[in-house]
């Protein structure tokens, strides 16, 4: 049996690329950055043993016809409200995020915030933190709990 190890020490990144492409699995992650070597491989074996097709071979599936009728013995949906808060819950919009920047470099600005690895704790606004983890810098922060801030500035 073949490991990811295997398909890694035998074949360039390129051929990897041209593999994953092939099978029609997308070889960058969800912020544009292209997967390793060792990603590619894994991701590879998986849909060779799972039977992964091309989407563009599922396709003429797709355009199979669907009947439906419409009853209008259902009732109209109810207008949403918003859930009561709990304690543990988050609601994001309505709420301060902790970040805490991991990055090497000893200062960093990213989404009009700056940020150094001296101070390495900052809260933000749902908006602003939301800004930074959609950037390209988003893999040099991770949210923070307030007990590893206080631990750090003690």
């Amino acid at each position: 049996m073949v490991t990811a190890q295997d398909l890694v020490d035998s074949s360039t990144k390129a051929d990897l690329v041209d593999q994953a492409k092939e099978l029609g699995l997308n070889v960058k992650n969800q912020h544009g950055k292209p997967f390793n070597k060792i990603e590619l491989a894994e991701m590879i074996l998986e849909a060779e043993e799972t039977g992964f097709q091309n989407p563009s071979d599922i396709i003429p599936e797709a355009n199979m016809e669907v009947e439906y009728e419409v009853s209008s013995d259902v009732p109209a949906p109810e207008p949403e409200t918003e859930p009561e808060k709990s304690a543990g819950t988050v609601y994001a919009p309505q709420q301060d995020v902790l970040v805490r920047f991991i990055g090497k470099n000893p200062i960093l600005q990213v989404a009009n915030q700056t940020f150094k690895k001296s101070s390495p704790f900052k809260v933000l606004s749902a908006e602003e933190a939301e800004a930074v983890f959609d950037s390209k810098y988003a893999d040099k922060f991770r949210v923070a709990n307030p007990k590893e801030a206080k631990d750090f500035y003690s």
